[in-house]
């Protein structure tokens, strides 16, 4: 589907995207925007399958939602630093190495739960208030989910790359 410039002569920005019925609604390899007579085209890598589309709006909008007031900017631009590097080196290795899903689905729950501490600081996500108050608990225990996230995916992470570069044998 592509819009035409003409139907919004205010708009500077100009989408195409070219999308097919069997597509279900994902992208073509390359979609390309128009930006101020500029058009910048975006490769999205041919071995990004449904799962990879559905896991990278969903860990985008966490990352948005978080930045939006969240209770202290230094606290978020701390937390999240680790959320963009980590994209942007996944971004960038996933066309030559790329994980299973498995991998991904972990990295993108780590990285929603290092933007949701972020975004309220550890010690005040709600849902860690709601099982401190059901449970009886004396503090939010949020961090240990982080915690626990923090040593569990990167073990899992460095374990499929040492298997996969023939380090160790599974």
């Amino acid at each position: 589907k592509v819009r035409d410039p003409s139907s919004n002569p205010g708009s500077n920005w100009d989408f195409q995207v070219k999308v097919s019925a069997s597509s279900l609604f994902l992208p073509t390899p390359l979609t390309d925007f128009r930006f101020r007579g500029y058009t910048y085209s975006m490769e999205i890598p041919k071995n990004i399958d449904r799962f990879h589309m559905a896991l990278l709006p969903l860990t985008v909008g966490v990352f948005i939602w978080s930045g939006l007031w969240p209770r202290d900017r230094l606290t978020w631009g701390l937390e999240v630093f680790p959320v963009v590097l980590g994209a942007v080196v996944l971004w960038k290795t996933h066309p030559s190495f790329p994980l299973t899903r498995l991998a991904y689905l972990l990295i993108a729950l780590h990285m929603m739960i290092l933007c949701v501490g972020g975004h309220y600081t550890y010690a005040e996500v709600p849902i860690g208030n709601w099982v401190r108050d059901v449970f009886g608990f004396a503090r939010n225990h949020y961090d240990r989910v982080g915690h626990f996230a923090q040593g569990f995916v990167p073990a899992i992470l460095a374990r499929e790359i040492l298997i996969r570069k023939g380090v160790v044998r599974s």
